[in-house]
């Protein structure tokens, strides 16, 4: 449980959500630390996943690191020994790899999110999208959990203002037909951006318009006043934060509704109706935006999928491969959202951090397959002076289930290599860890591994830091 400088506390069993919220009073102590919590950021970053264990992992390398300065080993030495057992490592667990099925889909999804009904939603939106399918996981303030596919080009962006839709009993506003759509790049801000903008469309007998950017209250007025006169019926809808990258949604948005981009100098005078794009339908509620029957050049969109696709297999970060895969998906109209409601908002959070996760694992999975999960394949691996702080996580793992770590530990090195032990239902025998479904996504074990070999090796050849005297400058 987290508290927060506002609102509820956040309950989190997220790993990267939880490190990240710790300061230490002593701040050489609290210089280490971050230097830990970067390994679980790094985790997160390029895979998503791994948040936990690659923290654990930074602190059990280094403190057998420690044991060895003690016993007389130099510094440099002992660094270098944390890196090379760390490729060697890499080497093992890739060795042992499985290629990823989708009838293994279902029970990496239940690991992560703990919840089957959960897990069963992602089985269907990845076995339906295919393996770079995009899956949005969205809050929203219900209190049940369920999965839509949407046609389209989708985003979580709903109305400015209810007055402004032409269903407002239901909160909702339908555009059908050959619906006009002006993306606009600068935010409209005063009466000479938009009044220039109303006479010519009003000019050009265009009496519809979804206005897709940024609206002051005083457009709004304006907006709406025009509206109750009956001269034109404008709906204004925000543009998504989209992870920092407004400009390529838009640019998107405009190549796939053949509209131009519209960035105004001081005023709405050098607006044409050449710029507007068109689609057949749009449906806006207050949470959502979905333009079906856009009339972009359907060569054009195939050849910036086209394009993206290249860009996914060239990128290694996990977030560029999210907005990637986000941004084909709703380019081929065709997106998996997981609404996420819950009794309480505290509750609420916690699961969406959990289905984001479990997202993340059944990516990497994919991508470089899976190996025996449960610590059960970095407890056997070879290595070396350090083979007691890669079996310590499967100990950390027995100690929490109740179990005797040494007896798992024990039992786990003498089995054989695709079998252990299921911790939420630990028999007197290992157990088949692909029939279980206890699995770990190849890529997001290798992660672990370098970031904590990496992190630790800096950590044991520093012996000096500097601080900030004035201590409030840097905590949040």
């Amino acid at each position: 449980m987290i508290e927060q400088k506002y609102g509820d506390p956040l309950l989190s069993k997220d790993g990267v959500t939880n490190i990240r919220r710790l300061y230490l009073e002593q701040p050489i102590q609290n210089m280490a630390a971050r230097a830990v919590i970067q390994t679980s950021s790094m985790n997160n970053r390029n895979v998503g996943d791994g948040t936990t264990a690659v923290a654990l992992l930074t602190r059990n390398l280094y403190l057998e690191g420690r044991k060895l300065v003690a016993a007389g080993y130099k510094r440099m030495e002992v660094a270098k020994m944390l890196k090379q057992t760390g490729y060697d490592v890499i080497s093992q667990v890739e060795r042992l790899s499985i290629p990823f099925t989708k009838t293994m889909l279902l029970k990496v999804a239940e690991t992560s999110t703990g919840d089957k009904a959960i897990a069963q939603m992602l089985e269907e939106a990845f076995t339906d999208l295919g393996e770079d399918a995009g899956v949005l996981v969205e809050s929203y303030g219900g209190s049940e959990v369920y999965s839509e596919t949407v046609d389209g080009f989708y985003f979580n962006k709903g109305f400015t203002a209810v007055g402004l839709t032409n269903q407002p009993s239901s909160l909702k506003s339908y555009h059908e037909g050959n619906v006009p759509i002006l993306v606009s790049e600068k935010r409209l801000q005063t009466k000479a951006d938009i009044g220039p903008i109303l006479q010519t469309l009003v000019k050009e007998g265009i009496r519809e318009l979804v206005l897709v950017g940024e609206v002051s209250p005083e457009v709004l007025e304006v907006l709406a006043a025009n509206w109750m006169a009956g001269s034109i019926c404008v709906t204004p809808v925000d543009v998504p934060a989209y992870e920092g990258m407004r400009t390529i949604f838009m640019d998107d948005l405009a190549l796939l509704t053949d509209a131009d981009v519209y960035t105004p100098g001081a005023n709405g005078e050098d607006f044409n109706t050449s710029l507007l794009g068109f689609a057949k339908k749009v449906v806006i509620d207050e949470r959502s935006t979905k333009i079906i029957g856009a009339d972009g050049s359907k060569t054009v969109v195939a050849e910036r999928v086209k394009e993206l696709k290249e860009q996914l297999k060239a990128s290694t970060s996990a977030i560029d491969i999210d907005i990637i895969r986000d941004r084909i998906s709703r380019l081929n109209g065709k997106l998996a959202i997981i609404h996420v409601g819950a009794p309480t908002e505290m509750e609420r959070e916690e699961l969406k951090l959990r289905i984001d996760d479990a997202v993340c694992a059944i990516r990497a999975a994919f991508k470089d397959g899976v190996v025996p999960g449960g610590g059960v394949t970095l407890a056997r691996v070879k290595a070396g002076q350090f083979n007691s702080a890669y079996q310590n996580l499967i100990k950390l793992l027995a100690e929490n289930a109740g179990e005797n770590p040494e007896r798992i530990l024990m039992t786990v090195e003498d089995a054989k290599d695709w079998f252990g032990y299921d911790l939420k239902r630990v028999g007197k025998a290992p157990v088949n860890l692909v029939t279980a479904g206890v699995l770990d996504p190849t890529l997001v074990v290798t992660e672990i591994v370098r970031n904590a070999s990496s992190i630790a090796a800096s950590l044991i050849t520093t012996s000096a830091g500097t601080v900030f005297v004035d201590r409030e400058s840097k905590v949040d």
